[in-house]
Order: C-alpha cells, then sequence, then structure tokens
C-alpha cells in the first residue's frame, strides 16, 4: 500500500463530502475501498480538523484500513449462527 499525496487525499475527501460513493471514487482515483473506508471514518470522526501531519495522517489511514481488513476477515471466516 503506498502513501496518498495530499492532492489526492483532497480530492478524494472532496469526492466523500459530495457524498460520491467508494466504488465510484476507487475508480476515479485508483485508491483503493479499503483505503478510501479508512479515509471516510476519519472523515466521520473530525480527524482531519485536529491532524494536518501528512505522514501521520497516513499512518492512522493506514491502521483503520488493516483494522476494517481485519474485521471483515473476521466476519468471513465467522459462522453466522452457533449452536
Amino acid at each position: 500500500m503506498s502513501d496518498l499525496s495530499p492532492e489526492l487525499r483532497a480530492k478524494i475527501l472532496h469526492l466523500l463530502r459530495e457524498r460520491v460513493n467508494a466504488a465510484e471514487i476507487a475508480r476515479h482515483t485508483g485508491a483503493t475501498r479499503a483505503r478510501i473506508g479508512a479515509i471516510n471514518a476519519h472523515l466521520t470522526r473530525g480527524t482531519y480538523e485536529k491532524v494536518q501531519n501528512v505522514e501521520m495522517l497516513n499512518e492512522l489511514e493506514a491502521s483503520t484500513e488493516t483494522t476494517f481488513g481485519v474485521e471483515r476477515d473476521l466476519q468471513i471466516k465467522t459462522p453466522t449462527s452457533v449452536s
């Protein structure tokens, strides 16, 4: 996974604020849907208003993207009903 440039992050944030869906943003920008989900999560939490350091933003997004991936994998592998 590569870090996003400030310009690409700004473009993704703009599209998210315009309520463009993640799949369309991914097609338009080349960013992964997981990364877009992480950016959206931080947008919702107000992280971008608090953190202005680009390196820190990349680390936050990457950790959130990893968390979403692990959570998704657990949901796929966990049985839907427990007897």
